[in-house]
């Protein structure tokens, strides 16, 4: 594809709105015919610092009738949701993490899980996604950033 002055102009006239755009919390009221829905962005893990929520989160329940969750979060604390899940994140076929990877790739693996006394072996069973999203959640542990989210 060929880059030419007037494709940069146009991507640039295109972000102005974006750049423009700044909100002083993650709640938003949408309003017509008197009517409000609210919607708060939320991030699933947070740490204590960021407690308390900011003000509009508490105006936005207080002025709702009912609020709605992306997810039920019972369910998917149950055992039986979490074992399904994890039945969907492990390899049974006797596929393994190792033999997906390129030894590059495995490499790295292996000496990021070194520096954070993680045995890469205990990763093989899993799915890419599962080693993603463990990896990831052990980060945000260690940087203190596993409390309660918004949701909870």
């Amino acid at each position: 594809m060929k880059i030419t002055r007037s494709n940069i102009l146009a991507a640039l006239i295109a972000m102005q709105p974006i750049n423009a755009v700044q909100a002083q919390s993650s709640v938003w009221e949408i309003e017509k015919d008197g009517r409000q829905l609210f919607i708060g962005g939320t991030i699933h893990v947070l740490s204590a610092d960021d407690y308390p929520l900011p003000r509009q989160f508490d105006l936005a329940y207080d002025n709702s009738d009912s609020v709605v969750l992306e997810t039920d979060i019972g369910r998917l604390r149950s055992p039986e949701f979490q074992q399904l899940a994890l039945g969907e994140m492990i390899y049974t076929d006797g596929t393994n993490l190792r033999s997906l990877l390129k030894d590059e790739t495995y490499q790295d693996l292996e000496a990021f899980c070194a520096t954070r006394g993680i045995p890469a072996a205990t990763l093989m069973m899993f799915k890419p996604g599962m080693v993603a999203m463990t990896l990831t959640l052990l980060e945000l542990r260690r940087l203190g950033l596993m409390g309660a989210g918004v949701d909870s």
